[in-house]
């Protein structure tokens, strides 16, 4: 399982802490396009910021996703589409963004509270490498193993989106997930 851990701001304003991540395999930092490094040469995965904004109460700026998406995106591990948090019209909004952006072979699709595998439109597997769960925590927890199974059999990686404590890691480990 590859593990990673919030962006710039994770390091604290460390050099030994970016030297450090940029040379290890399983862990890398998972930037939002609020937090990011732009010359990081380590690994690490574009988060689309959609969760801050709903934190804040703010809408999804798409005008600095798309600025930091062009500068981070492709050689990302994986960039989680634009996303509405916990609402199952968040398939529709991704699915649009599917469409605007670049083909690439990085695109994880956030799933969210309510959503089914079978929701997905079969020709968009072919477009995404991954399933980013996200949602609530309640829901995460119901839903991960199945999310994991269905993402592994359709030759899909699987996120396991905040998971902040030891427990919930060693759940993600436990269901199989590839990253949290």
């Amino acid at each position: 399982m590859i593990i990673y851990v919030g962006g710039h701001g994770a390091l604290g304003g460390k050099s030994h802490a970016k030297h450090t991540i940029e040379h290890m395999d399983n862990v890398g930092l998972m930037f939002s396009v609020y937090d990011y490094t732009p010359n990081f040469s380590g690994r690490y995965a574009l988060d689309n910021g959609a969760f801050s904004c709903y934190l804040h109460n703010k809408s999804f700026d798409s005008e600095i996703f798309l600025r930091v998406f062009y500068t981070l995106g492709k050689n990302a591990d994986f960039v989680i589409l634009p996303d509405i948090v916990a609402s199952k019209n968040s398939l529709r909004f991704s699915l649009e963004w599917l469409k605007k952006l670049p083909e690439q072979d990085n695109y994880y699709l956030s799933v969210q509270d309510g959503m089914k595998f079978e929701d997905i439109p079969s020709d968009v597997l072919g477009s995404i490498a991954g399933i980013f769960v996200g949602g609530t925590k309640e829901w995460k927890h119901m839903t991960g193993e199945y999310w994991c199974n269905k993402a592994h059999e359709h030759g899909l990686k699987c996120h396991i989106g905040r998971v902040g404590t030891l427990k919930t890691l060693l759940w993600a480990d436990a269901i199989r997930a590839d990253s949290v």
